[in-house]
């Protein structure tokens, strides 16, 4: 008989993943997708009926298109921790660089930076919460950390909007930025930050059970 989840793994270790999971599930820049046709009008001077803004969002689509690839080998060299401050600060400096573009091919560029670092933090937690959860808290720890990650975006967007509306589309920006470089310093002094890629000891098919 295959071993349980259950026994395999430890109250602690679902905490664990509670901790380490949920915080980055939450760390969705929802200003720079809520913002991206306003940046494009206003600071790319496109209108906003143009087809060229549809290459803006497909190339953050290439980008998380690319996470997706790098996320794996990046798991089995570099600890989770790292990977996801990293990946902030490298969101960071994306969002940074859309900010202050005028260009249409460095805004593209930028935001496909952008979802590289924003998609692996959240693929990074993804990943993580479901390699350290029991199989029994499997759907419960999902349903919640989807519930916090999601039903914060509209606060996010909102957030967003009333700062743009305030200081300006870059300067709203330029404040998201911040956001992730504080969170990533945050992150780094807390036991988080120095989380290792887990573990779970099993056999490849208790793994895909698990």
């Amino acid at each position: 008989l295959m071993p349980s989840c259950s026994a395999a793994r430890s109250p602690r270790s679902a905490t664990r993943s509670a901790r380490v999971s949920w915080p980055l599930s939450n760390l969705r820049p929802v200003a720079v997708s809520g913002l991206l046709i306003v940046a494009a009008v206003r600071t790319l001077g496109l209108s906003s009926d143009s087809p060229t803004i549809g290459v803006l969002f497909g190339a953050g689509a290439v980008g998380a298109l690319a996470a997706s690839w790098i996320i794996g080998p990046l798991q089995k060299r570099v600890g989770v921790g790292v990977i996801t401050i990293i990946a902030l600060l490298l969101a960071a400096a994306a969002i940074v660089g859309w900010a202050l573009s005028t260009s249409f091919l460095v805004g593209c560029i930028a935001l496909g930076m952008w979802q590289i670092g924003t998609t692996t933090v959240s693929l990074n937690g993804i990943i993580t919460r479901q390699a350290l959860t029991p199989a029994n808290l499997q759907g419960r720890v999902n349903t919640t950390a989807r519930m916090i990650a999601w039903g914060g975006q509209p606060l996010g967007a909102g957030a967003a909007g009333l700062l743009t509306e305030g200081i300006g589309v870059a300067p709203a920006l330029l404040i998201a930025a911040a956001v992730s470089v504080i969170t990533a310093v945050v992150g780094s002094a807390l036991p988080v930050g120095r989380s290792a890629t887990p573990n779970t000891g099993q056999d490849e098919d208790s793994q895909v059970f698990c």
